[in-house]
């Protein structure tokens, strides 16, 4: 009988059968020595190790198989799990950082002096950079763009704040422009050049900002740079170039030299159509003769859009040289919006620094206020009166507040009450020698500038634009010395003006915190009449610093 063999299901022998008859199978002599138990299959070899790997599962007949696991699910998994914690780790660690953050930025803003450097500017700015664009976000931006302004560091937070607006991008426009409004308040002049790059950005809010902080900042030096921007221009940017070349001009407190880049552009460049007018425009704010001297030419000549434009500003003029050309357009000119913007012009220079008199403008007023003025015209015919210190004037305010018409009635009581304050204050120049008081000033200003009765002076000059004015009757013409008594207080000085008349003139304050006598310069009346001694401040030096205490003003004949 042949012997049986078990038959294993899926597995093949490791012999190779001779024949279909009963002879005993032959092994090879290469085939494994089988172990002595019979019945038992060799094994087969594995697939090799470097392939595969494997596990064990049952099979029929109880034995177990390794099914191959691929050696990229090994790897894998391990480093998705190692992945996984990491991630888990940063982003505790970030939500730490963020945390530290928000608390230094809050301990900042709840500080009344916040201290900062380099590294403290970098952390604000990440912060904003992270706000939604919310209205909690938009909080926090301006919260931290406040805090910015107040943050001290000198130089070295001033430099950085520059640094980082300059090198946000293009997508940054509110952080940007806030950093802007930033380098402006903390008056960084040193940010200026960065500032006339933005000029050209794309971002009409981020340009827009750039050109009011040059205005604010800038000098004479940085006129060529924007008239040059001036020439392109148009629209709202054109206005707001015009702008800031008008500010940077009026710093300059000589009338003679502001205006001679600006003259330059008109009589070397020739701008044409809307340049020219903005030019003609911007000479209107200056003043000076040789610029009054080019208006005039113009204002009598035949082009009508140069006329205009000069008439646009020309109201603003610093003195009233003007005066007779407008009043002469007024009575004669032939076009009716030319005639209408003379007297818009010429309204206004009645109350600017001239050799007219009160007198004088007294009787101008009256008469331009029977020829068919507009409403509004005449309206501010009698905001005019209302800054004279003459008898006639007063009794002009009181005929207005009996007129039927009720508003113009209530304009002249106004004006009445207020000349009347007027005439109280009036000096009457009559020594070789004479002291106007501060206690006898017309005040303007607002909060603490007033009269101080413990040492007779004026105090609280913190802002420049603020002034005094001395109602002063001269009875004959001549020639004054004028000096200002007055003492510097702590982290005080600047610079200041004088005018009397048509005359002007500038001083600095001295270092000194006793009262003492400041010289101003030699000034001129040339007809009598009441006209008024007016002091105003230029500049201040410090920024929350005051400009001085003001006692007395000395007039001396010469």
């Amino acid at each position: 009988e042949k012997t049986s063999v078990p038959i294993v299901p899926q597995k093949k022998l490791a012999v190779t059968p001779q024949s279909s008859s009963g002879a005993p199978p032959v092994i090879p002599a290469n085939v494994i020595a089988q172990s002595s138990n019979e019945g038992v299959i060799p094994s087969q070899p594995l697939p090799d190790s470097e392939d595969f790997q494997g596990f064990e599962v049952p099979i029929d007949g109880g034995e177990m198989k390794k099914f191959p696991v691929p050696v990229w699910v090994l790897i894998t998994v391990p480093v998705c799990l190692i992945f996984l914690l990491f991630v888990v780790i940063k982003k505790s660690g970030d939500k730490k950082i963020v945390d530290q953050r928000n608390e230094l930025i809050l301990s900042l803003n709840q500080s009344e002096d916040p201290e900062g450097n380099k590294t403290i500017v970098k952390e604000f700015i990440t912060f904003m950079k992270v706000q939604p664009d919310t209205e909690k976000g938009r909080n926090n931006v301006s919260g931290a763009m406040t805090t910015l302004m107040r943050l001290k560091g000198g130089d070295e937070v001033d430099q950085e704040i520059v640094s980082q607006m300059s090198s946000l991008s293009n997508n940054e426009v509110k952080i940007r422009s806030g950093l802007i409004g930033v380098i402006i308040d903390r008056g960084y002049v040193g940010g200026v050049p960065a500032l006339i790059k933005q000029i050209k950005d794309g971002s009409s809010e981020v340009s827009s900002a750039a050109i009011y902080g040059v205005g604010e900042l800038g000098d004479g030096n940085n006129l060529t740079a924007l008239l040059s921007e001036l020439e392109e221009a148009t629209g709202k940017k054109a206005d707001a170039i015009e702008s800031s070349i008008v500010r940077i001009s009026l710093k300059n407190s000589d009338i003679e030299n502001r205006n001679k880049e600006i003259r330059r552009v008109l009589i070397e460049e020739g701008p044409i159509e809307e340049h020219r007018q903005r030019i003609l425009r911007i000479l209107g704010y200056l003043g000076g003769k040789s610029s009054w001297d080019d208006l005039k030419i113009i204002l009598n000549g035949n082009d009508q859009e140069a006329r205009k434009a000069v008439l646009q500003s020309l109201g603003s003029w610093p003195n009233g040289d003007p005066l007779e050309t407008l009043n002469n357009l007024i009575k004669n000119e032939k076009d009716n919006i030319i005639r209408a913007m003379a007297l818009r012009a010429y309204t206004p220079l009645l109350s600017a620094p001239s050799y007219v008199s009160d007198e004088k403008k007294t009787e101008s007023i009256k008469e331009l206020y029977e020829i068919g003025s507009s409403r509004n015209d005449k309206r501010n015919l009698i905001g005019v009166l209302a800054l004279l210190a003459t008898d006639e004037a007063q009794q002009f305010a009181e005929t207005l507040a009996a007129k039927d018409d009720n508003l113009v009635a209530s304009y002249g009581e106004l004006a009445y009450k207020r000349i009347s304050e007027n005439l109280s204050k009036v000096s009457t120049i009559k020594e070789d020698l004479n002291v106007l008081r501060s206690s006898k000033a017309l005040i303007f200003g607002e909060g603490a500038f007033e009269f101080d009765a413990t040492d007779g002076a004026v105090k609280g000059w913190s802002n420049a634009q603020y002034y005094l004015v001395w109602p002063v009757n001269f009875s004959e013409t001549g020639s004054y010395d004028i000096s200002v008594n007055a003492a510097i207080p702590s982290g005080g000085g600047g610079e200041f003006e004088v005018v009397l008349a048509g005359g002007r003139g500038t001083a600095r304050t001295v270092k000194n915190d006793e009262y003492a006598d400041i010289p101003v310069g030699t000034f001129e009346v040339k007809n009598p009449g009441t006209y008024r001694v007016i002091i105003s401040g230029i500049t201040i030096d410090q920024k929350s610093g005051q400009l001085m205490n003001l006692r007395s003003v000395t007039l001396k004949s010469k």
